[in-house]
């Protein structure tokens, strides 16, 4: 009994302590560790910069798109741009005109060995 005389005051007088900094830990490791946390803010802004780069190059590519509408209007017709997408989408040319199909681009190594050779 005397040992435990001793040791109650002891015990009683660390409960505090031992609670505190039970919280403190659970509260940090969750503060870096989380959800919300420092390693979870430091993902999202991340992803964050891309997104916004992602964001920065379909404005850019939708502005160019618009572009290339606003030509093909008919109040607005550009003439060599109708007659370039002619050519692209029917495969028309003048009759004055050379035609070089590159196949390289197409097929990869095979179209080469396939391809005739003009001698």
């Amino acid at each position: 009994m005397k040992i435990w005389q001793e040791i109650n005051p002891r015990l009683k007088s660390a409960v505090m302590p031992v609670l505190t900094v039970t919280f403190l830990g659970y509260f940090a490791y969750h503060a870096i560790e989380g959800a919300h946390g420092f390693k979870a803010w430091v993902r999202l802004s991340g992803e964050k910069t891309e997104l916004q780069t992602k964001a920065v190059e379909a404005h850019a590519r939708r502005a160019a798109l618009e572009n290339k509408v606003a030509l093909l209007k008919p109040d607005n017709l550009d003439p060599d741009l109708l007659s370039e997408r002619v050519r692209d989408v029917l495969g028309f040319a003048h009759q004055s005109e050379v035609v070089i199909y590159d196949h390289d681009d197409a097929a990869g190594p095979e179209a080469e060995q396939a391809a005739p050779r003009g001698e």
